[in-house]
């Protein structure tokens, strides 16, 4: 046995037991057994030595179809794409782990590299007219269409399909070739493999449409997409044709870990806090109580820090102190710096508060912790990402459940184009659910509705 083989062997054992499960009231989906072969050559000029093949692999997969979901098994993971909940959730079954993930994130970030492949392209093309990328190429490396920039002049897709054979030409150059089986997917699948092949393949819109329209199995699905000066044919070939019970205990017995790469442990760990949030007054009262206790004890800084953690964190309009009390705190520079950093309203007061802020030493305070997610907020506005998220995970490790300061770590995570960590931290902020914060956490609805209005091919 290969090593590829025993290490297919645990995932396969998820749909194996799913299939050996009591069948009561649970739908049949349509399993789908197929060797894939990738080759990928990197497009060299003579003077480089020409072309180099770069990389080349053969595996088996499984393809198990439902109405409303499908999941892809590959040796080292599976990945269960949930039309119904709109989630993506990857299984390691060797780690007993799985992520439980948006699928608009997904698409979010294919529309985002899109639009940066695109910007580029532009900038070549003003440069020079016909030096940049053909936008059919990297409209089937993204599966998305690119409108509203259309292909160039010289550009076309054609399509020559006869019969069960499915042929599709980019730039003259063949880019699908499909034979079909005998076998008709049920009422409706032919749509969900289709929006298998919008996340997993890399195939033209008009090509999976033309799928999609046949009905039937591909007994043999090829194509060929390019990725800067990459190219690579993956073939599909099916051997065997199944069915089972839908495996609805995919994930049962396995720990959820959403962020599986070690650089992000500790945001891991800060979202596994803020699902045991429960209710947001609880935390809310507590900040007020202290804030008052410190005043009463002329712990300027103390006060402040809570006052500061409910307008951040909470989304709240921050406390007024009575006019004796606030003429003697305000004369506390550390309080006059923290309150600088809730009142900046664009990246330069950001940078002008972050001057002040790095002087406060919250070392002994108890809610020193509120310093971090000041001095984090201002980084993140000043385009300083990394070490913005490296200082609210001190913030959120204080209080994982303040909705405010979630929603600036998605919108950090957003500018640097990294949406799947983005939907995290959204989520996260609804399941906090603090009241003052209602107005802003409609944001991730507002986003996954222009999502689906752009691209509905990849949710119905």
């Amino acid at each position: 046995m290969s090593a590829t083989s025993r290490a297919f062997l645990p995932l396969v054992a998820l749909l194996l037991a799913a299939a050996q499960s009591p069948r009561l009231a649970r739908a049949e989906e349509t399993v789908l057994f197929y060797d894939r072969s990738m080759r990928t050559v990197s497009l060299r000029p003579p003077s480089q030595g020409g072309n180099a093949v770069t990389d080349s692999s053969r595996t088996q997969i499984v393809i198990s179809i439902g109405d409303r979901r499908i999941a892809f098994y590959e040796p080292e993971r599976v990945r269960l794409y949930d039309f119904e909940r709109r989630r993506v959730l990857e299984v390691d079954a060797i780690k007993h782990l799985y992520s439980d993930w948006s699928l608009h994130a997904f698409v979010a970030s294919a529309e985002d590299e899109l639009r940066g492949r695109l910007a580029y392209r532009a900038q070549l093309e003003r440069a020079r007219p016909g030096s940049g990328p053909s936008v059919l190429e990297l409209e089937s490396l993204f599966s998305m269409s690119a409108s509203p920039t259309r292909p160039g002049s010289r550009e076309l897709l054609a399509d020559s399909s006869r019969g069960d054979h499915l042929r599709f030409y980019v730039n003259r150059r063949l880019a699908m070739d499909a034979v079909l089986s005998d076998s008709a997917f049920a009422s409706g699948r032919a749509a969900v493999f289709g929006r298998l092949l919008a996340y997993q393949g890399h195939l033209h819109p008009r090509m999976r449409a033309a799928l999609v329209s046949a009905g039937r199995v591909p007994q043999r699905l090829s194509y060929r997409f390019r990725d800067l000066n990459d190219e690579t044919v993956v073939v599909f070939d099916l051997t065997k044709i199944s069915s089972a019970p839908e495996a609805n205990q995919l994930v049962a017995g396995l720990a959820q870990v959403d962020v599986p790469d070690p650089a992000y442990a500790e945001l891991n760990e800060r979202l596994v806090k803020s699902r045991a949030c429960a209710t947001p007054s609880d935390w809310i009262e507590a900040s007020r109580r202290f804030e008052a206790v410190a005043l009463d004890s002329a712990r300027w800084l103390d006060a402040e820090l809570a006052r500061d953690e409910r307008a951040i964190g909470a989304c709240e309009t921050p406390s007024a102190w009575p006019k004796a009390i606030e003429a003697r705190a305000t004369l506390d520079t550390a309080v006059a710096a923290c309150r600088a950093g809730v009142a900046w309203r664009d990246s330069a007061g950001a940078i002008s508060a972050l001057d002040r802020l790095d002087r406060v030493n919250g070392r002994g305070h108890a809610k020193g912790y509120v310093i971090d997610l000041l001095r984090a907020r201002a980084r993140l506005a000043s385009g300083s990402v990394d070490l913005g998220s490296y200082l609210m995970m001190g913030g959120l490790g204080g209080s994982p459940c303040m909705s405010g300061a979630w929603l600036d770590l998605a919108h950090g995570y957003l500018k640097t184009y990294q949406p799947v960590l983005a939907w995290l931290c959204l989520e996260a902020a609804e399941h906090a659910d603090c009241p003052g914060c209602k107005g802003r956490l409609g944001e991730r609805a507002q986003l996954e509705r222009g999502l689906e209005r752009r691209h509905p091919d990849f949710f119905e």
